[in-house]
């Protein structure tokens, strides 16, 4: 009798939480997901038509390499670009264009210096996509980890520490995100030439060494919530300050962590505006396929090859989610510490 009891109220339990809004709420995100998915699979189903296909708008039928009107005139293309080194007819035909084009020779100008009136072309230095990868992993990575890692020892220092200074530090954050702050790129460039950190990406990297941002405000709510006989009882086995944070703390939000860092890596990873401005001459992937489809339209103009680097950029991240998405997405909880 008793378990029939306990049987009824847990699922009584359990339909409380189906109310409306819910429900509501799942409709939307398993429509979102589904659009998204749909989106990902028609591009990457596109990116290995033929040019020919595509402007036949044939945009949801399968690749299709055996019609000899299409295979004449894609001849007759490759025959008019002598860049092209590639075999017809062939499936990775527009990923093979991609790995043609991508790599180059540095044109860009950039400031000698603090003398913004000077320019100094820069030598041609031939990037291949080794180097481009190279660039993009370690912009990604280095930069996003500085951009996780400041706001976690800033916000438990912040929070762990409830002096007058702990408290303008919250202040400054408040204040900087509240604050429209605009037309700051100027000067932030004419601080980094005459620094002579442009064009660099430890200039990059010093300017995101900041916690004035919304995680400082995250990481310093969990802090909060963490019990201080965790930091109590390492300091009994002797453990300096410095070591408890670092082995003891931090690690309690090494998921949250992780989170924030994925989120940032995807950020950097796609970004191409801020290569552009501060790195012209550090080529990334995405910041060299954004060049090569914009201002070099004559070599890689059709769609399909554009659509087959947007999905040489995509795929590494999608993977990387799929690996670590069971790390990533669990929930954040700590135990209790016997007193």
């Amino acid at each position: 009798m008793e378990k029939s009891v306990s049987v009824r109220k847990s699922y009584k339990s359990r339909n409380r939480n189906l109310n409306p809004a819910v429900l509501f709420l799942f409709l939307i995100l398993m429509l979102y997901t589904i659009v998204f998915s749909f989106m990902i699979l028609w591009a990457f189903m596109n990116s290995f038509k033929p040019p020919m296909q595509w402007e036949a708008r044939e945009y949801m039928q399968l690749p299709n390499y055996s019609n000899p009107l299409w295979t004449s005139k894609e001849l007759q293309y490759i025959n008019n670009n002598a860049y092209m080194s590639n075999y017809w007819p062939n499936l990775l035909y527009n990923y093979q264009k991609v790995l043609v084009v991508m790599p180059g020779k540095a044109q860009a100008q950039y400031y000698v210096g603090w003398n913004l009136d000077k320019k100094m072309p820069t030598t041609a230095k031939y990037n291949g996509m080794f180097t481009m990868i190279f660039n993009t992993i370690f912009y990604s990575l280095a930069g996003s980890a500085i951009i996780a890692v400041v706001p976690c020892v800033v916000g438990y220092l912040a929070a762990k520490y409830p002096y007058k200074f702990s408290t303008l530090l919250y202040v400054i954050t408040l204040f900087v995100m509240v604050m429209p702050i605009v037309g700051s790129e100027p000067a932030r460039i004419k601080l980094l030439c005459r620094l002579y950190l442009f064009d660099t990406m430890w200039g990059d990297f010093i300017v995101n060494f900041t916690f004035a941002n919304l995680y400082f405000l995250v990481f310093y709510a969990f802090y909060q919530g963490v019990s201080g006989t965790y930091a109590e009882a390492a300091e009994v086995d002797g453990a300096s300050q410095l070591r408890t944070m670092i082995q003891i703390i931090m690690p309690l939000a090494s998921k949250m962590i992780s989170t924030v860092l994925l989120i940032f890596f995807i950020g950097r990873w796609n970004n191409y505006a801020t290569p552009l401005v501060y790195m012209p001459n550090k080529w990334m992937i995405s910041y060299r396929l954004y060049i090569v489809t914009t201002y070099n339209k004559n070599t890689l103009g059709d769609d399909p090859s554009r659509i087959a680097g947007a999905m040489m950029i995509v795929v590494p991240i999608l993977i990387l989610f799929i690996l670590l998405r069971n790390k990533i997405m669990g929930n954040i909880s700590i135990g209790g510490v016997k007193e």
